[in-house]
């Protein structure tokens, strides 16, 4: 499964990347597909499922943000279609994304967005 993941080496990049591996307790082990892939996992990352660094494909298109893309590609001529055809693989499902904050008004007001399972909303 693919999506958009902030870079842990790299904050100020959001990257294409990839779920390697779906961990107990909601957690996910994903690669940035922007750096070699190393054969032994020591490339992934784990990040659970509410974490905020992580988001659906089209996240940095939707809100006007520079997209690192895969190895290979040419910033700014990254297409999601073309990607996922040439690597077989899907995006991963809108619900891994469900952000909807209803604890505290702050992080609602300090967030410009959040998702619902089939669509955006913004606030």
């Amino acid at each position: 499964m693919k999506l958009e993941a902030i870079d842990p080496l790299n904050l100020s990049a959001i990257c294409v990347a990839t779920v390697m591996k779906v961990l107990r307790e909601n957690y996910i082990m994903i690669r940035i597909d922007s750096y070699d892939e190393d054969a032994s996992g020591a490339d992934w990352f784990c990040y659970h499922a509410s974490s905020p660094c992580i988001f659906p494909a089209g996240f940095c298109d939707v809100n006007s943000i520079p997209l690192t893309p895969p190895k290979g590609h040419e910033p700014g001529k990254f297409d999601w279609s073309t990607y996922l055809e040439e690597t077989n693989l899907t995006t991963a499902p809108l619900v891994l994304f469900n952000r909807v904050m209803l604890n505290c008004i702050e992080s609602l007001i300090s967030t410009s967005w959040f998702f619902l399972p089939s669509h955006y909303v913004y606030v």
